[in-house]
């Protein structure tokens, strides 16, 4: 099963439909991680066979399941593949979940995130202090040891925290965020949930009216905006329109701020290129690695 152009749903139907109902309810544009291919999220023994990374931190307590120590998914640097353990079928709402934590490595990995913002993750979960503390965001000299202290790895708690409403047990790291902080970390990363900033904004009842002689020119330069970020950035006219009603002006720099902040504007190679100068003059992270 294709997912949004994005994922490869593999397994039984079964398997793929807990995987489609956890991408459901995980609130991020995927349209934002840049792939080398389309990675398959797909289910396997991980716990009887020698898969890469899946044993090395066996000693540890990554999920307990039925009282025994368990990895519940694997994640590929290289691919963006995520397999999840085919036990987990029998716990879906433990698959979901694992879902979430191995695709916020996805979402670090092939944002990507930068070292700047890994910064200032740590700092989040540091009380404001992003020095080193004697542990890193990936493992240093010891990975199974390090597992449970990486700001790497914690980050999967963060993000299905900041951008869903799944549970996340967190009870065996050492990190983590609150739901107080996860505004916070939508911020550092640069993109807010999905369902809480675009469908509200487009689905709010507004009062139609028509218009006055004297606010043609109002609607005239309305429907400009519209057509002109649809031309440009392919973002749907009554998206722009809910954006100009929120934001009370019809302002382009402001409204290609406000599309910036909502993720519907990204600057790319093959599209479109906003300046780097109006990043810097809006005082906005330029996210166009050089």
């Amino acid at each position: 099963m294709l997912y949004k152009n994005k994922f490869n749903l593999t397994g039984t139907e079964e398997q793929q439909a807990i995987v489609k109902d956890a991408l459901d309810k995980i609130y991020f544009p995927w349209e934002r991680l840049t792939f080398p291919a389309i990675p398959e999220i797909g289910w396997k023994n991980l716990n009887g066979q020698a898969l890469e990374g899946a044993l090395q931190h066996k000693s540890g307590t990554k999920g307990i399941i039925d009282g025994r120590e368990y990895t519940l998914g694997v994640f590929y640097t290289h691919s963006g593949n995520i397999y999840i353990d085919n036990l987990l079928v029998n716990y879906p709402e433990y698959a979901k979940t694992t879902v979430s934590a191995e695709i916020a490595h996805s979402v670090d990995q092939f944002l990507p995130l930068t070292t700047d913002q890994h910064y200032a993750i740590k700092a989040l979960m540091h009380n404001g202090d992003g020095t080193d503390h004697s542990h890193d965001w990936w493992e240093k000299f010891d990975y199974g040891t390090e597992y449970f202290h990486l700001i790497g790895e914690a980050f999967m708690q963060a993000f299905t925290l900041a951008y869903s409403d799944m549970p996340f047990d967190n009870s065996s790291f050492t990190h983590g965020i609150t739901k107080e902080q996860a505004p916070e970390l939508r911020k550092i990363i640069g993109i807010q949930r999905t369902d809480a900033l675009i469908e509200p904004i487009i689905k709010k009842p507004t009062m139609k009216k028509k218009p006055h002689k004297m606010d043609q020119h109002l609607v005239s330069k309305q429907r400009s905006e519209r057509a002109y970020f649809k031309r440009k950035y392919n973002v749907g006219a009554k998206v722009v329109q809910a954006v100009i009603d929120e934001i009370g002006t019809i302002s382009r720099d402001q409204i290609m701020i406000r599309l910036f902040q909502l993720g519907l504007i990204k600057p790319v190679i093959q599209g479109p290129v906003i300046p780097k100068e109006w990043f810097e003059q809006n005082n906005l992270k330029h996210e166009l690695n050089d």
